[in-house]
Parts: structure tokens; C-alpha cells; sequence
């Protein structure tokens, strides 16, 4: 049978009604393997590990001079595995024993590149001696639970929100700890509201730019931006490039978070809400 259907294929791509080639199935032991991968609890194990290892390394190993035991590398990292102990907890206990491995990889991985974004902003605002203010204005503290609201539900952005803002305070001076920690919490679960039936990428925008503006009105409340400084001709340019930071970073957040879901989509075979309408529209 083998030889009468490369027969038949070749006569169809004699009259151009066939490429001569074979479509590729997957086998039945290819299957197998990724299918015990995807439920394999060694494999989960393993990608909690990674997840330790790699906060330690974004967290508990960034020091400045106003970190939370800054002098003791010894405290950070126990205090750093702790939470990590906890938040993997609370993650496998409540969702991880209904998901596949693949949704683990995404909800931790976009913790881990959340996390380094933020200490990329920290070590950018150390490095030029810029105000502390910036550590709390600066970062995109929606990225991560944006992006796993959208492709992974609102619990997972939920979750995401939570644990970026535990582990986001071991790199902010003890002072801002609690300033940070507020602000994280409210400005991720409004992303994820916001992001809870996004049917447009134009919606992600939208999500954006109101993240930036609760981060600015909290912003007011915490008093990192005064705005009766606007009224000093020496204060104006502070306070306004803080307001502008503030307000363009939720855009930004949005615009990022926009352009990367088609990449994550394929990369982990989900299908967004925002491409079932998208496919429908062709």
C-alpha cells in the first residue's frame, strides 16, 4: 500500500494538484513523551527548583545599601526561600494539581521575567542616582499578571500579582516596603480586572493606560508625586517626568504585553479570546 500511494502522489504532483510530499503525524511514542512530561510531578519539582534557584539569584542577591538585611546575604537568601516555599505552596495547593507542566512554566516564567525586569529598573535607578521614588514609578508592576490574566485566567494573574509583590520587596529600601507592597497589589489585580475578557488587542491599551493612571493616583496618595510642586518653576520638571513616567509605563505595559501574545500563544498552544475573534474575522 505503501508503494501504490507514493504512486498516486506522484502522478498528483505530475499534474500540479499535489507537492509530492507527505504531511508529518506525530507518532504514538512521541506522544507518550510529551504527554508524561506534561503530567510528570518530577518535571513540576523540577521547574519549582528552578523557579528557588533563579528568585534567590533576581532577589535575595540584589543589595543596596537600604535593602532589607542588606548586610547578611545568609538572611536574605533563607528569608527569599521561605516565601518561595510559601508562594509554591499556596500556587500547587490551589491549581497546580488541575494544570499541565506547561501552564506552571508559563505562570513562574512570567514571575521570573517580571522579577528581573524589576531589578533591572532598580540597578538603572542605583546606577544614576536617581530618586527612590522611581523604584516604585518606574518598573511595569502589571507585566506579569497581565500577561498570565490573559493567557492563563484571572487566578493565575491573581497569583502572579501576589508574588511579584512579596518578592519585589526584598529590593526595595525598608522604608518603601509596605509603599511598594500596596501599590504592586492594587495596580496588579486592576490589571487583571481590566484583562478578565479582553477580546481586542486594542482592550490591552486601554488596560494600560488605566493601570498607569491608578499607579499614578496612588502615586498621590503615597505621596511620591506632589502636584502642588507643579506650581515651582525649579520643581516643575521633577514632578512632570514623574507623572509622564508613570502614565506612559501602563502604556508601554500594554503595548508589550500586546505585541508578546502571539509569540506566547504558539509557544505554549493556547488560543486567547483575542485570536478566536481575530480567525473569525478573516
Amino acid at each position: 500500500m505503501g508503494f501504490i500511494d507514493a504512486f498516486k502522489r506522484w502522478r498528483l504532483a505530475k499534474k500540479g494538484m499535489s507537492s509530492g510530499k507527505k504531511r508529518r503525524t506525530s507518532t504514538t511514542s512521541e506522544n507518550a513523551v510529551v504527554d508524561s512530561m506534561e503530567r510528570s510531578a518530577w518535571m513540576k519539582l523540577l521547574i519549582y527548583a528552578v523557579f528557588s534557584c533563579s528568585v534567590c539569584l533576581i532577589a535575595a542577591f540584589y543589595v543596596s545599601e537600604e535593602t532589607l538585611f542588606h548586610n547578611s546575604g545568609l538572611r536574605r537568601s533563607l528569608i527569599c526561600m521561605i516565601l518561595c516555599a510559601a508562594v509554591i505552596l499556596v500556587y500547587h495547593t490551589k491549581e497546580s494539581l488541575r494544570v499541565g507542566n506547561a501552564r506552571v512554566v508559563l505562570i513562574f516564567g512570567g514571575i521570573l521575567v517580571h522579577l528581573a525586569l524589576l531589578r533591572a529598573t532598580c540597578y538603572l535607578i542605583d546606577r544614576n542616582a536617581w530618586d527612590i521614588d522611581y523604584r516604585i514609578l518606574l518598573p511595569p508592576l502589571a507585566f506579569a499578571p497581565m500577561v498570565n490574566s490573559v493567557l492563563a485566567g484571572r487566578h493565575a494573574g491573581a497569583f502572579s500579582s501576589l508574588a511579584v509583590s512579596i518578592f519585589g520587596c526584598l529590593m526595595m529600601p525598608v522604608p518603601e516596603i509596605f509603599c511598594f507592597l500596596i501599590i504592586s497589589l492594587i495596580v496588579g489585580f486592576m490589571a487583571v480586572a481590566l484583562t478578565r475578557r479582553v477580546r481586542r488587542r486594542g482592550n490591552l491599551l486601554r488596560a494600560g493606560f488605566y493601570v498607569g493612571l491608578t499607579t499614578f493616583l496612588l502615586s498621590l496618595a503615597f505621596d511620591k508625586i506632589d502636584l502642588f510642586m507643579l506650581a515651582s518653576s525649579e520643581q516643575i520638571w521633577v514632578e512632570g517626568t514623574k507623572i509622564i513616567v508613570v502614565l506612559l509605563g501602563g502604556l508601554l505595559t500594554g503595548m508589550v504585553v500586546s505585541g508578546l501574545l502571539p509569540a506566547l500563544e504558539s509557544l505554549f498552544t493556547i488560543t486567547t479570546n483575542i485570536s478566536w475573534l481575530e480567525m473569525s474575522d478573516l
